[in-house]
């Protein structure tokens, strides 16, 4: 080796220090990714729940008051709803839907979320018999 040349390439500390680097980055980009995954399923489920909760007032608005919870609401619980339903509830000043002439009816809609949370999701609204 001649005097005073410089050395070229890398030393394997040089190496080894990249490629941590490197690797920290990509776990922390897929980390990323999961994450807004997770969230976009979480987003496109809330819409779903949404969309159903909407559907099941429009037909407690088309419902005569009394006949409210009757209704059934199994063929409203959308396929993309993992393990979803929903459930209408009804509270009037005398808890007799036949006499009363205004209530408040409340649809739920529950489902399994992203990590296999329970989410739900609740719409109230002002019924009358008239």
């Amino acid at each position: 080796m001649k005097k005073g040349s410089a050395k070229k390439g890398f030393t394997l500390i040089e190496v080894l220090v990249s490629i941590g680097i490197l690797t920290i980055l990509m776990g922390t980009s897929l980390a990323v990714l999961v994450e807004s995954r997770q969230f976009s399923e979480d987003s496109r489920s809330r819409v779903l729940a949404m969309d159903a909760a909407r559907s099941v007032l429009e037909v407690v608005k088309e419902t005569p008051l009394s006949l409210v919870p009757s209704i059934t609401v199994a063929n409203y619980v959308p396929a993309g709803l993992k393990t979803g339903s929903i459930a209408i509830t009804t509270s009037s000043a005398t808890g007799d839907l036949t006499v009363d002439s205004i209530a408040t009816v409340t649809v739920t809609v529950t489902w399994n979320g992203t990590k296999n949370r329970t989410r739900t999701l609740q719409l109230t609204t002002m019924r009358s018999k008239y």
